[in-house]
């Protein structure tokens, strides 16, 4: 009886354990969308945050320019800019 209630108890903690490691990681592993930023800027200037304006749809290529839009997270700092270190996709003008 006694080691039935102790490997009972010793799977408890080691369930307990796994479970503890296991939901830490489900958590980490959250990503974040990018959305559609147009670049108004001119090619000098691509690497400036300031140049690029949030659009709710693919943005219209127009300009002279090569870079037409990114794909980009919001800047933590400034929600209104991307994080140019996240971009995903770049359209370019023809």
């Amino acid at each position: 009886m006694k080691k039935s209630k102790a490997f009972i108890f010793s799977m408890a903690i080691l369930l307990g354990v796994a479970g503890a490691f296991t939901t830490t990681a489900a958590k980490s592993a959250k990503k974040f969308a990018g959305v559609n930023w147009s670049f108004t800027g001119t090619p000098s200037q691509i690497n400036d945050a300031s140049k690029y304006t949030y659009s709710a749809t693919q943005p219209v290529c127009s300009g002279s320019t090569s870079r037409c839009s990114v794909v980009a997270e919001r800047s933590t700092s400034n929600p209104m800019q991307p994080n140019l270190n996240t971009i995903t996709a770049e359209v370019l003008k023809n």
